[in-house]
């Protein structure tokens, strides 16, 4: 009788984390002083997709759509950070805005998995400090993501799956 309830609880909790492996990636090089965008959906280039390279003001430095086989490349901005957004044709938003941070050879995080959520949060941009361009201030959401609300209720759900097994466990 209570292996229902747990398989039921089990599976459900399954199915969440497969759910975020099918969404659309961004993959990030640097290549002769050019941001190099590749964008993928199970592994197919998606072709069309828009991107736009900004300041941390918010402001457009470089913008483009990818290839047939969903690459492009843009100049690379001035300074150690930058961010940049997606759209991929057929979402009607643009992903969450992605921070990238470059030391001229290299950019961190090569990938990122592209979030399409509904916006339940409103980026607030800070200029640049004068100086030292690495101590750029990432753009901060005004409430919290999905995903650490996401990450409280799966805690809670085990939480609760363990309190019902103890509760049911035999003598």
């Amino acid at each position: 009788m209570l292996t229902k309830p747990l398989g039921l609880l089990l599976l459900l909790l399954g199915m969440g984390s497969s759910v975020s492996a099918a969404e659309p990636q961004a993959t990030f090089t640097l290549v002769k002083g050019w941001l190099e965008v590749s964008v993928q959906h199970d592994g197919v280039g998606v072709k069309d997709t828009r991107i736009r390279v900004l300041d941390f003001a918010g402001q457009t430095l470089a913008e483009g759509e990818c290839d047939e086989e969903g690459r492009g490349s843009f100049p690379l901005p001035a300074g150690s950070a930058y961010l940049v957004g997606v759209t991929i044709p057929g979402k009607k938003t643009e992903a969450e805005i992605i921070t990238l941070r470059s030391d001229g050879k290299t950019i961190t995080p090569p990938r990122v998995l592209l979030s399409f959520s509904k916006p339940c949060c409103r980026l607030t941009f800070s200029s640049q400090p004068d100086g030292d361009e690495s101590e750029a201030e990432s753009p901060r959401l005004e409430k919290p993501s999905i995903a650490w609300i996401m990450l409280g209720v799966s805690g809670a759900c085990m939480v609760a799956a363990g309190m019902m097994l103890m509760c049911f466990r035999r003598p």
